[in-house]
């Protein structure tokens, strides 16, 4: 449910911007309360609704947007709106009403709140302007501000309903026709685990979200104090670093539509702050304010873009893992894994409501595949054992001793060991041995050779991990009962080396394997690729009976 509800998200949100449709946050919580009431028509799991939310909107921290604070807070707010009156008021068709209207207003509150954090409450005034030069522009007199504020919030609650009410129906009419045969073909899953992933392309740091936090507190503070001398240095030097330092921040700079807002903002500040009560409609004080709040504007939205980029920092995810979290980042990984599929099988977005019915219930339909997809996929994931220590310890020594003991019981193992070349005492390199058929390949020297890659002290030859990688496939289909890897290290943790052959393992075989990690990696290593049962062993502490019992359960003779 997660997957849909982004993939909905993303047509939907593409859709409306492309049209430049106005409250297409609104538009877009209206489809989303359609969605998730119609899928708990179908699925009646527990708790699924907010879960569900939950996984959305980490999809969505993890999206190229610029700042994902805001539509990550809208979406677990309408989810747990929805859990929450399903759960008080049980399931059923007023529970479901009443839900709807209040996570769809959820969207004018979340609109409005966003716009304070951004301009602050100097906007109140603005708007206050223009209900007033509009009451006195149109003559009306009987319209307080509360009445309007009510009259707006009573169509967004009506909104609401009718959304629920669609979805409850859509939902129900599936349901009967859920046992007819439904088109609806098997998605491709993309193997490759992006939650874990290091990129090169930003250099995360715990330090820096702090920071922008502080800076964030410290640059309004200084705002709100009227002391230009002070704030403007203060706010700019704070902006020329987040622009120089998060590319990204610079994208709603290029929005025409923001510099429409630049304007409107400044120029009904000037004319409107204090044209009512004054009855001169230009005010130089008004044209400050108007320009402070958008000096406000930009540094939040600085600030939120850099603190949106260091939340997608690896080293959250991996805490929260460790913390109890793993069977949730399983659940994220393999909703991230179809993602890609879901949005390829929709319509385009020029037929998305042309197509709206077949739309719906293909998505119907396709859930009922992928969920049996999931469950296949992770059932058939290779259990892993990873053997670690320091460096020097002797873990390739340690792993020869144990898979000669399993060679032994006549068990068919494939796989390379890394074995240290010395010269004077001194290594200056590594060999690679292929433990089928004892062929040796110089894989790494201290040297540097052309079209080596190069990790640490040492340099690789790429072309030995392409030969290798292929003759440990073709072992793999031969009969193999588990494969080694020694070893596994920084050059696999970024994307090269090994990886590409440890991603086509895991997608095409449910193979056990041994990884030869060093203990710092270990962790890492543990949750880059999309594989089964993980376990961890230290050859220092755990001995050769331990991990040979373990690996007697994974192996089916």
């Amino acid at each position: 449910m997660g997957s849909i509800w982004a993939s909905f998200e993303i047509i939907v949100g593409s859709f409306l911007h492309n049209l430049h449709i106005p409250f297409s946050g609104t538009v877009l919580t209206f489809a989303s309360v359609f969605l998730v009431i119609a899928f708990i028509q179908v699925w009646k799991d527990k708790g699924l609704v907010w879960r569900a939310g939950l996984i959305c909107a980490l999809m969505k921290s993890l999206s190229p947007s610029a700042v994902i604070i805001g539509p990550m807070v809208g979406i677990m707010t309408e989810a747990l709106i929805i859990e929450i009156f399903i759960r008080i008021t049980g399931k059923n068709l007023v529970s479901y009403m009443l839900a709807g209207g209040l996570a769809v207003t959820s969207a004018l509150f979340h609109k409005v709140v966003s716009l304070l954090i951004l301009y602050g409450f100097d906007l109140v005034k603005i708007f206050e302007g223009i209900y007033q030069y509009a009451i006195k522009q149109l003559r009306i007199t009987k319209l307080e501000p509360l009445q309007l504020l009510i009259i707006l919030v009573a169509l967004y609650v009506v909104a609401g309903i009718i959304a629920a009410l669609s979805g409850y129906f859509t939902g129900r009419k599936f349901k009967k026709l859920a046992t007819k045969p439904g088109i609806a073909n098997e998605i491709s899953l993309k193997q490759e685990n992006r939650l874990f992933s290091i990129s090169g392309r930003h250099r995360y740091s715990l330090a820096m979200l702090f920071s922008h936090l502080i800076i964030m507190v410290v640059c309004l503070w200084v705002i709100n104090t009227g002391r230009y001398y002070i704030f403007l240095p203060v706010c700019l030097i704070y902006l020329v670093s987040c622009f120089a330092w998060y590319k990204n921040s610079l994208h709603n700079l290029k929005k025409f539509s923001f510099w429409i807002q630049f304007m409107v903002i400044t120029l009904v500040a000037a004319f409107l702050l204090e044209g009512y009560s004054s009855g001169n409609y230009f005010s130089t004080a008004g044209l400050i304010i108007g320009l402070k709040m958008n000096l406000r504007a930009f540094v939040m939205m600085g600030g939120f873009t850099a603190i949106s980029t260091e939340l997608k920092n690896p080293l959250i995810r991996s805490i929260l893992y460790n913390r109890g979290f793993a069977s949730f980042y399983q659940s994220l990984s393999l909703a991230f894994s179809a993602l890609p599929g879901i949005i390829a099988g929709m319509p385009k977005s020029k037929d998305l409501f042309r197509k709206r019915s077949s739309l719906l219930y293909h998505l119907f339909y396709q859930s009922q595949v992928l969920l049996d997809q999931f469950k296949g996929d992770h059932y058939k994931r290779p259990p892993v054992i990873i053997l670690n220590g320091n460096v020097g310890q002797g873990k390739t020594t340690f792993t020869q001793n144990l898979i000669g003991k399993l060679s032994s019981h006549e068990i068919k193992v494939s796989g390379f060991y890394s074995v240290g070349v010395y010269e004077d005492n001194q290594r200056v390199g590594f060999d690679l041995l292929d433990i089928s058929t004892g062929q040796r390949m110089i894989i790494s020297r201290k040297s540097l050779q052309d079209k080596w890659i190069s990790c640490g002290n040492y340099h690789f030859d790429p072309a030995v991990f392409q030969k290798g990688g292929e003759m440990l496939l073709q072992q793999a289909k031969e009969g193999a009962q588990l494969v080694v890897i020694d070893e596994i290290g920084p050059l696999e943790l970024s994307n090269s080396g090994w990886s590409s052959v440890i991603e086509q393992l895991c997608s095409e075989s449910s193979l056990p394997m041994i990884w030869v990690v060093r203990k710092t990696l270990a962790e890492k290593a543990a949750r880059k690729w999309n594989v089964g049962d993980v376990f961890v062993f230290d050859i220092e502490n755990d001995t050769e009976e331990e991990i040979l019992k373990e690996i007697g359960r994974m192996i089916v003779k």
